[in-house]
């Protein structure tokens, strides 16, 4: 069953992860019309989680390459984390998840999308280069986004800006950015 926002947002908020409730609730409401899904940087699976229940039917391809995060915890832990999320997604919406970089992605999916996540590498080139292999594969009238747009984040700004050229918008109270192409 698809959950309503408020009680999705409840679970999402049980779930480990950094992304605001703001940035869930808009996550939510932008993927309505998404049937296929992007989303590089699953972590323990929390905004994974939320797109799939804004997504009314469709797939989700989730990236993550299950290395040590900066807080020591192990990619073991995350993994176990996000199997338990997967059983509590939309089940009208297909989740596959790919542990390799997303370059290694890149090369096993040949697909275009509605909507991309970004939400990995948080450093300058890792910014730009999810960008750069994903943007090219978002169909016409669809969008990419991503988290962590502020200044702890230098990289995620510095890559964004430069690949769009400051053509991107940012989410009113949220770090999230954002381009329709």
């Amino acid at each position: 069953m698809r959950y309503p926002l408020d009680h999705a947002l409840t679970i999402a908020g049980e779930i480990p992860g950094q992304t605001w409730p703001s940035e869930l609730r808009w996550l939510y409401q932008s993927l309505i019309s998404s049937r296929r899904h992007l989303e590089v940087g699953v972590y323990a699976g929390r905004s994974l989680f939320m797109a799939s229940h804004g997504m009314l039917t469709g797939e989700i391809i989730g990236v993550d390459a299950r290395v040590e995060d900066s807080r020591g915890i192990p990619p073991r832990f995350l993994k176990e984390v996000t199997n338990v999320v997967l059983g509590h997604c939309n089940p009208a919406v297909k989740v596959q998840i790919l542990e390799c970089t997303s370059s290694e992605a890149a090369k096993k999916v040949h697909s275009t999308f509605d909507s991309v996540f970004i939400d990995a590498g948080h450093e300058h080139e890792a910014v730009l280069t999810d960008i750069s292999l994903w943007a090219p594969r978002v169909k016409s009238g669809g969008f990419i986004c991503g988290h962590d747009y502020w200044p702890n984040h230098w990289g995620v700004m510095e890559a964004v800006q430069q690949y769009f050229r400051g053509s991107h918008e940012v989410v009113s109270d949220t770090r999230i950015w954002f381009r329709r192409l």
